[in-house]
This record gives C-alpha cells, structure tokens and sequence, in this order.
C-alpha cells in the first residue's frame, strides 16, 4: 500500500509540474513582457557601466533583495547600487548580455528569466543564470524587487 501511494504521489507531482512547464510563457510568445525586460536590461546595462550609485539605484524597489553568486545578499536601493557600482569597472559591461528565456505576468509583477553572458577581448568570460523580478511604479517604470545571478 505504502508503495501505491508513494507511486501515486510521484505521479501526480510529475504531471503538476508537466503542467507547469506548459503553461510558461517564453518571451518570444508575448512581445510585450519581452519589451519590458529588454528595456530593463538595457537600463541596467547603461547603469551599471555608469558606476553611479544613483543610477544603479532607480533600477531597484526601495526593499529589492539582491542575491550575486558567492557574496551576500544585499537588501535595499543603497545597498544594492553600492555593491553593484563597486563590482564592476566603469564601460565594463559593454559585452555583457541576457538571452531572455521566460517572461511571465503575475498581476503587476514580471517575472524573468534567463541566461547572461559576458564576454571580453579574448572571449566569453563569464556566463550564469539570472531571475529577475520586475515591478510597475505608478509612474510606468519597471523596477527589481527581487533578484537573484549565478
């Protein structure tokens, strides 16, 4: 018996996240949610070579969490536009990349995912995992309230 209902058990786990999986959205699919998070990687991007701490910061919700891979988690725009603005070299992220996999909407909130990449005179150099959370503000920015790289 225990091993009917651990069987069952697998088997409807397995067929609720193959419906799950069905369901996602892939950015292509909606161009929309695909112009959000590419206008934010844009923005990001353009920030982030600035090394302005104020800049970084408008891109982040005042309680945003930020989770970089091997560091810890930083939470807050402060926070968050300092450890950013420190991380990189000014102009650095001029190869730098997201190859958009999945952009959902869930009420006001995007949600992102996708690879990066950057790369630099010798090549690719650096590649991971990005989940991005993007909030609207009244004023029809899109901010980060959560995210997290590898």
């Amino acid at each position: 018996m225990k091993n009917i209902v651990l069987s069952l058990t697998a088997g409807l786990a397995l067929a609720v996240a193959g419906s799950a999986a069905a369901d996602i959205k892939t950015c292509a699919a909606v161009p929309e949610n695909r112009a959000i998070a590419e206008s934010y990687n844009t923005a990001w991007q353009a920030a982030l070579s600035s090394a302005d701490p104020a800049r970084i910061a408008a891109l982040y919700g005042e309680s945003a969490v930020l989770m970089p891979p091997s560091d810890e988690t930083f939470v807050g725009q402060r926070p968050i536009a300092e450890y950013l603005a420190h991380a990189t070299v000014p102009g650095d992220t001029a190869a730098y990349r997201v190859d958009l996999v999945s952009c959902e909407m869930h009420g006001g909130a995007l949600h992102v995912a996708g690879v990066w990449g950057l790369t630099g005179s010798e090549g690719p150099w650096a590649s991971g995992n990005l989940m991005r959370v993007l909030e609207a503000t009244p004023d029809g920015r899109w901010i980060a309230a959560y995210e997290i790289w590898n």
